[in-house]
């Protein structure tokens, strides 16, 4: 299968967004013909996995209606009860197609007419799947979880309520991804893939270039280093340091003076006799 690459993943992205849009705004008004056979199957599956709760199911374009043996109180009634019914919309929960669509059309992939086809055919179980369990939640949630009234074991009625919850917030988004990754695997990885890991990476990794200086610049700054280092290698003559002290230096006659001097003041004083 031949490639044509688009400018990046994150054009990749605005045009499966844009597809998105379009195709879902398309899909809400042909959605009745396209879930047809999602209301055929679903029939089929609950009359093969509930026969206790299903009597009969009718469907049409855009609506099922089936039919129970659950009886609930009627109110107003006297007391009467009555025959539980539960319509539902096939396309209720089939809005994975324009999503799978929008990321296959956004890929600019050859072929793309066939492997609609098959995503399309493919996204079918995944649909009545979801179909079946809102269906089933329903018909739990009139008869109020109650055991004795749906005449199944407890454990029964917990698969559903986690089986509704799966179909409902998992299938229809999850799904449709997966399938698209599965069929443009190749596109995933040599377009999508390295253009988002680059992304991610590049902002931790990259460091910031130095910025050039102009001539102007940079010559007065090598003339100041030059004059402070000229001035640090060669000392005035006949200047003093810093961190010495000035010597001064003394005549014999002023050693000896002093040497005298300290000599009489180191001996005792003579003490005087008053007449």
């Amino acid at each position: 299968m031949r490639l044509r690459r688009p400018s990046g993943w994150f054009a990749f992205a605005l045009s499966a967004l844009g597809w998105m849009v379009a195709l879902t705004l398309v899909w809400s008004k042909v959605s009745p013909w396209t879930s047809w056979p999602v209301a055929e199957l679903s029939q089929v599956v609950l009359e093969q996995t509930a026969p206790m709760w299903v009597r009969s199911i009718h469907s049409e374009l855009g609506k099922m209606e089936v039919e129970t043996t659950v009886e609930m109180p009627v109110q107003d009634a006297g007391g009467r009860l009555g025959e539980l019914s539960v319509e539902a919309d096939p396309g209720r929960y089939a809005y994975g197609l324009p999503i799978f669509l929008a990321l296959l059309f956004a890929a600019r992939l050859r072929g793309r007419a066939g492997q609609a086809l098959l995503g399309y055919l493919l996204l079918l179980p995944a649909q009545v799947f979801s179909l079946t369990m809102f269906v089933l939640i329903q018909i739990v949630l009139y008869a109020k979880t109650s055991a004795e009234v749906l005449k199944v074991p407890h454990w029964q009625i917990e698969a559903i309520v986690y089986g509704y919850q799966v179909g409902a917030l998992v299938v229809p988004t999850l799904v449709p991804i997966m399938l698209w990754l599965w069929i443009d695997k190749k596109f995933f990885i040599e377009v999508v893939a390295p253009g988002m890991r680059a992304h991610l990476v590049a902002p931790a990794g990259s460091a910031a270039e130095p910025v050039p200086l102009s001539q102007e610049v940079l010559q007065p700054m090598l003339q100041t280093l030059s004059a402070e280092a000229v001035t640090e290698q060669t000392p005035l003559r006949g200047a003093v340091r810093p961190d010495s002290e000035p010597t001064t230096r003394l005549t014999r006659q002023q050693e000896e003076s002093l040497i005298s001097s300290d000599a009489a003041a180191a001996l005792p004083k003579r003490r005087s006799d008053t007449l």
